[in-house]
């Protein structure tokens, strides 16, 4: 017979909502807003631009604590960092030679 885990709705909602202001963070901080120009007519902007930056900050620490929350009970086995590991390389390496020799533009230079 299977053991079936039960899952915790309020964390995994937690979590989604860690999720959300991650990528409201991420909206604020590319967005097209001027930091470097400080104008009075600004200022409503600039305050709801740092109120996100601030929320997106506490959803990465939400998010980080829910997942050692997570991996606490996990019997430690040295497969998972070493895997981990293995998977990072070959992607970094696979992004790093299709942005070298597929997008390479006179231009510019990785």
């Amino acid at each position: 017979m299977v053991k079936k885990s039960s899952r915790n709705s309020s964390i995994e909602l937690l979590r989604i909502l860690s999720m959300f202001t991650i990528v409201i963070h991420h909206y604020a901080y590319h967005s097209t807003f001027k930091w470097w120009t400080y104008n009075i007519q600004y200022l409503g902007a600039l305050k709801v631009n740092l109120f996100l930056h601030f929320f997106g900050k506490l959803g990465v620490d939400i998010f980080v604590i829910i997942g050692a929350y997570f991996l606490c009970e996990k019997k430690f086995n040295f497969r998972r960092p070493i895997n981990l590991m293995l998977v990072t390389i070959f992607y970094s390496f696979g992004i790093w030679i299709f942005l070298k020799f597929i997008l390479q533009t006179a231009d510019c230079k990785i």
